[in-house]
């Protein structure tokens, strides 16, 4: 039997033209299914904090920043009976982001133009030793044209 628990939680809050957004979500999932094709039970509880502040940078500009922290837990494995090295299954994420947007007319266009950047370090546990951790970047441009 599959057993899932969402929780969210979200609020928009406005101080002058600084738009503050944090968010909270968490998971719980248990599978037990008898008959899945892995055989593999699992239990997870996964968490979810975001905070992001929009503002406005010009007439039809607009700067959005934030950062996300993850946390995700096994809760099955039994972490002292591990082999040193081995994963538990748990980690700890953070993304930290920045994207400017640009909304404007060409030839009857209308465009969308996004550039943004991430840095994402994530850290896994390690039995018996120190977390390993490992940082990712990202860097995009889009370009959305619909019909005015």
């Amino acid at each position: 039997m599959v057993k899932i628990l969402i929780n969210k939680v979200d609020y928009l809050h406005r101080l002058g033209r600084l738009t503050i957004q944090p968010k909270f979500k968490s998971e719980f999932l248990k599978d037990n299914t008898p008959y899945s094709a892995s055989g593999i039970q699992r239990e997870t509880w996964s968490g979810l904090f975001f905070l992001i502040f929009k503002f406005p940078l010009l007439k039809k500009t607009t700067i959005e920043t934030g950062f996300e922290q993850e946390f995700f837990y096994d809760m099955l494995i039994d972490e002292d009976s591990l082999d040193q090295g081995v994963a538990t299954g748990d980690l700890r994420s953070t993304i930290m982001a920045i994207q400017v947007t640009n909304r404007g007319t060409y030839l009857g266009y209308l465009l969308t133009t996004q550039l943004g950047v991430s840095i994402s370090p994530t850290s896994r546990e390690i039995a018996l030793q120190d977390t390993r951790t490992r940082t990712g970047n990202f860097a995009y441009a889009t370009v959305y044209a619909g019909l005015d």
